[in-house]
């Protein structure tokens, strides 16, 4: 039950056998803000971290190939020189 004292931090999805799954929300950003946040980055990291989030929650990575998220990991930290 979502009340005040207790709230619902996570979506109830009826799964298989009639258990609960708990999903953690992953809200889609409106267009709007996603091209401001783009027009706002200041690196090349920056950017890749933001479309990455996108297509994250548009569902873009359901069907990587192996070793793909490890290099989209590696490209979303900013490195020294």
């Amino acid at each position: 039950m979502n009340t005040q004292s207790n709230p619902k931090t996570f979506h109830e999805v009826p799964g298989l056998c009639s258990s609960i799954m708990k999903i953690a929300p992953n809200p889609i950003v409106p267009g709007q803000k996603f091209h401001q946040q783009l027009m706002a980055a200041k690196s090349k990291a920056q950017v890749i971290d933001i479309l990455c989030t996108r297509g994250s929650s548009m569902g873009w990575f359901s069907d990587m190939p192996e070793g793909l998220w490890d290099k989209l990991v590696n490209l979303r930290t900013t490195q020294k020189q």
